[in-house]
């Protein structure tokens, strides 16, 4: 298996970089514009070069579910069709996810406690060398779950 990039798409795009089964680098994409957001993951797929991209696919929740604007899933959506432009540019395959596909009905809390026990202390390492506040580092622990997902090591 090649390297595989896992994408949670977002203002704050967490990304995880997988190779021979294992975490090897994670951090974030962070949106300023659709331009620069283009730009950004341009770069990271020409250096990364993986054999596969898994991304979240935005869903929408019956209304009770809602949390915040239920509008921003338009925006998210707007940023998996970039990676997906800017993949088939690359002639990168594509895979996308549904939360309720890679996480279950998991509370965000849960779940990243969840993925956080699946890694080894090398791959704990580095999620560590991320820095970030918690407020955003979430979405980097969401990308790895997604790249574990996809691994079956979740």
């Amino acid at each position: 298996m090649g390297t595989i990039l896992a994408i949670d798409p977002g203002n704050d795009t967490g990304v995880a970089i997988f190779k021979a089964l294992k975490l090897i680098q994670a951090g974030m994409v962070t949106f300023t514009d659709y331009m620069g957001y283009s730009k950004q993951l341009f770069t990271l797929i020409k250096k990364v070069r993986p054999s596969i991209i898994v991304v979240e696919k935005p869903q929408i929740y019956q209304p009770r579910f809602w949390k915040g604007d239920p509008n921003d899933v338009l925006s998210v959506a707007i940023k998996v069709g970039i990676v997906i432009a800017v993949a088939s540019h690359e002639s990168c395959r594509v895979e996308e996810v549904l939360p309720h596909k890679w996480k279950g009905t998991r509370p965000k809390t849960v779940d990243n406690a969840h993925t956080l026990s699946l890694l080894s202390e090398e791959e704990t390492r580095v999620l560590n060398r991320v820095i970030l506040s918690k407020s955003k580092l979430h979405n980097v622990i969401d990308a790895i779950g997604i790249g574990l997902w996809y691994l079956k090591r979740s």
